[in-house]
């Protein structure tokens, strides 16, 4: 397969092809004119980056999950951890979990309907580094934006994600 193939199989122009994969736009036209040809190695760069870039894996799909998850259960209601009742849906975090930005999550706990109001166990586990990301609430201190909402952050990327109102977005 020629590199004109793979990019019009990509459905990219030219300019945008050599953009995406750092070749130099004209290399990339003397490749497609056949005055040079690409090394071998270059086919087997952009297949890999391709399949990289296109491929949906199991990890991404978890994490979809818990995002829609969280959304579902911010609907509920954000609140620290003292308050958690048996049972419940709505997304705790731990006052006490404070890093400069916001508040761990709790992802699991042992909070059981011995009295009212329920009994808390110190027995608390959180979304963080284990799975390289960290889900915080924020909480603002601004009057007109006055609703906590949850962050995920990424221990490798700069990217984060929102979730606020019923949906989550990368900011």
């Amino acid at each position: 397969m020629n590199i004109r193939i793979i990019r019009e199989l990509l459905n990219m122009t030219q300019h945008t092809f050599s953009n995406s994969f750092g070749i130099p736009l004209g290399t990339l036209r003397n490749w497609e004119q056949g005055l040079s040809n690409p090394p071998d190695y270059v086919y087997t760069m952009l297949t890999k980056i391709i399949r990289r870039d296109e491929m949906i894996n199991i990890e991404t799909l978890k994490l979809v999950e818990l995002l829609n998850e969280l959304v579902e259960r911010t609907l509920e209601g954000i609140e620290p951890f003292e308050k958690a009742v048996y049972p419940s849906n709505k997304i705790y975090y731990d006052p006490k979990t404070f890093d400069g930005r916001g508040y761990k999550v709790v992802c699991s706990s042992l909070v059981t309907p011995v009295d009212e109001p329920a009994y808390h166990h110190d027995i608390i586990s959180y979304y963080d580094r284990l799975n390289n990301y960290t889900i915080r609430v924020i909480l603002c201190d601004d009057e007109e934006e006055s609703q906590p909402y949850v962050e995920v952050s990424f221990d490798c990327r700069e990217e984060i994600i929102i979730i606020d109102n019923g949906k989550w977005y990368f900011d």
